[in-house]
Parts: C-alpha cells; sequence; structure tokens
C-alpha cells in the first residue's frame, strides 16, 4: 500500500499514522461529533502528549484560555467544520471529555467529588475505543522504551472507565 500511496509524492515516503479502510466513516462520524459539531481534543495529542503533562500544564492552560476570553463565541479548531460555537464552557467540557475532572475541581464545601456527582462534561465528540487502542500501544512502546514519561491517566470516557476513575 505505502508503494502506491499519495503520500510518497507528500514526503511522506508512503508512511500514514492512520489507514483508513474498514468503518471508517463510523471512525469520522465519531470524531466530528455525529453531526453535532463540537470541540474535541485529537486522540494522537491526548494520548501522546497531553496526558503526560495533565497537572503540570493542560489543566492550567485550559484555564488560562477560559479566564481569559470570558466572552468568547466561538472558536475556530484545527480540524472538521469552522468556527464552532462555543464559550469558555465548551472549551472546557472539550478537555473534560478527554481527560475527566481537573484535578483541583473541588465540589461544595470544598470536597473532592468523584466525576460522575459533578455531572461530567457536556457530550460532544468522543473517539471510539478500538480506534485509540493503536495510539495507546504506540503509547505504552514509547514508554517502556523510556522515550516519553508515563501518563498521568487513560484519555477518554471509555479508557478511564476501564481503569476505574
Amino acid at each position: 500500500d505505502a508503494i502506491g500511496s499519495p503520500s510518497q509524492e507528500l514526503g511522506w515516503s508512503g508512511f500514514l499514522p492512520c489507514n483508513y479502510r474498514e468503518r471508517w466513516e463510523e471512525t469520522f462520524e465519531a470524531l466530528s461529533g455525529h453531526g453535532e459539531g463540537g470541540l474535541l481534543v485529537p486522540p494522537i495529542l491526548s494520548e501522546l502528549v497531553l496526558n503526560r503533562y495533565l497537572s503540570s500544564d493542560v489543566w492550567p492552560f485550559v484555564e488560562e484560555v477560559a479566564q481569559a476570553w470570558p466572552d468568547m463565541e466561538q472558536i475556530v479548531p484545527a480540524h472538521f467544520a469552522a468556527p464552532v460555537r462555543a464559550g469558555p464552557q465548551e472549551w472546557r467540557d472539550a478537555f473534560r471529555r478527554a481527560f475527566g475532572e481537573p484535578p483541583a475541581s473541588p465540589g461544595p464545601f470544598g470536597i473532592q467529588l468523584p466525576d460522575f456527582l459533578l455531572g461530567g462534561p457536556q457530550k460532544g465528540p468522543q473517539p471510539k475505543e478500538e480506534d485509540l487502542r493503536f495510539i495507546r500501544d504506540i503509547s505504552q512502546d514509547l514508554t517502556s522504551l523510556g522515550v516519553v514519561d508515563s501518563p498521568e491517566r487513560l484519555t477518554y470516557l471509555a479508557g478511564m472507565e476501564a481503569e476505574g476513575k
């Protein structure tokens, strides 16, 4: 497949990070929010980069953006339809769907409540668990080789439920 791939002309030597064949339409529908739109933290970033720096970098960045632009009405994402009607809460929800609740989000009276009691993020685009397996396998290999730090947690709801978070 790689030899005949049009990506060879683009300088990728026929290497593609994904090879969409069977059920690619289902994958696209899931990532694009089943026609409803919405924001998505790209799975390749959530699994290979961001989930290693949630406490130190990701959650502070998410809050900084939400607080800097409290009157935000739309966001132009890198993929799919744009612009997306979204404010600070939808911005936060995209990251909450990917990573669960921020570690320092106390509930009433300063008590840390479990995610299910906080109501969780609003529904939106979410990758299919079977589509994340490939990326998670790469992540595990890179971690075991010492190329990257261990992730703080798995991403997306299916992965979090599997690890009991």
